[in-house]
C-alpha cells in the first residue's frame, strides 16, 4: 500500500472526505483511530505517505488526535499530510497536529482544510 489514512469522524463528513481521497489516489488503505486506539502496542504505518482526516471541534484538534499521534511512530514516513474538515475556522487545527507531530519527532508537509456545512 503507497497510503494509510488515519480517520476520526464524528458525523461522517470526515469519512467520506477519506473515502472520496482514497478513490482519487488508490493503493490506499483507511485506519479508524479509536479502533487503533484499542490496540497496546505501538501503531507503526507500513506506507509512506500517511495522511490524518478529522473534524475540527470547537477551532482545535480533536481530543483523541492528540492522544493518538504520541502512540503511532512516523520517524520512518517521509511524508505526512492532513485534511481538517470544519463548517467555520480551523485552520489552528492543522498547527496543532504540526505541533504534536514534531513533539513526536515528526513533521506535517501539507495540510488542507475542507468546508463542509456549519
Amino acid at each position: 500500500m503507497t497510503t494509510t489514512l488515519y480517520v476520526f469522524t464524528g458525523t461522517g463528513n470526515s469519512l467520506a472526505a477519506a473515502e472520496l481521497l482514497a478513490q482519487k489516489l488508490g493503493d490506499t488503505v483507511i485506519e479508524s483511530i479509536p479502533i487503533q486506539m484499542k490496540k497496546a502496542s505501538p501503531v507503526i504505518p507500513d506506507s509512506p505517505k500517511v495522511g490524518f482526516i478529522f473534524p475540527v471541534n470547537y477551532s482545535g484538534l480533536p481530543l483523541i488526535l492528540s492522544e493518538f499521534i504520541p502512540r503511532i511512530s512516523l520517524s520512518h514516513v517521509p511524508y505526512i499530510f492532513a485534511v481538517a474538515t470544519a463548517g467555520g475556522v480551523g485552520r489552528y487545527a492543522l498547527l496543532q497536529l504540526d505541533t504534536l507531530l514534531k513533539e513526536n519527532g515528526s513533521l506535517l508537509q501539507a495540510g488542507w482544510m475542507v468546508r463542509m456545512v456549519d
